[in-house]
């Protein structure tokens, strides 16, 4: 059993709730969500105070934000870092491909728009085939930027993002102190 801390941003309402009620978080619902719909958390907390800065600070558009602090088991997520469960992901999201591209109107992935239309529809076909198989979510390396070596494999925006079908797996959930004085997409390029 491994646990691992894991970080979300919201609005502050969503995160307080969680706290006190167990649920409260929403749900990503884009078409192009990279793992596909549900809710998304980072292993590394500056992650979370990136994101956390480019929603509220920068953006300056919403109530109140904050950052959820949490522990999960890896083994509850389906973990494409696992060579087993990846082998499970790519049999399942073939299978999702093959269906997926006999539509007339298929998406379509556009990563120089980060736009993942694709991706996501093989996520959110593959949690469905999932239920119900003690996998609660998706872990995956992902990358932000162009590589330090011209077309190749070494990003410094490397990390590990989740996303969970399933927020009742999270463990000791406490809210991350505010420090929004710090926080500028500045301090994380």
């Amino acid at each position: 059993m491994s646990i691992v801390n894991v970080y979300h941003v919201g609005s502050q309402e969503n995160i307080l709730a969680t706290i006190r009620h167990g649920s409260g978080l929403k749900w990503s619902m884009e078409a192009n969500d990279w793992l596909g719909n549900g809710i998304y958390f980072w292993e590394d907390p500056s992650w979370a105070e990136w994101w956390y800065a480019k929603r509220w600070i920068e953006r300056g558009d919403r109530g109140p934000g904050s950052i959820l602090e949490a522990k999960i088991e890896t083994e509850l997520l389906l973990d494409l870092g696992n060579r087993n469960d990846s082998e499970t992901f790519r049999e399942e999201a073939q299978l999702a491909m093959s269906t997926i591209q006999k539509r007339r109107s298929a998406p379509k992935n556009d990563p120089e728009k980060l736009g993942f239309c694709l991706d996501c529809e093989v996520a959110n076909t593959v949690q469905v085939a999932l239920q119900g198989a003690g996998k609660y979510g998706l872990r995956m390396p992902f990358f932000l930027g162009p590589s330090i070596t011209n077309g190749g494999n070494f990003y410094a925006g490397q990390h590990l993002q989740i996303c969970l079908w399933n927020a009742e797996i999270l463990q000791d959930a406490r809210q991350l102190p505010s420090q929004p004085d710090r926080l500028s997409l500045a301090d994380f390029v």
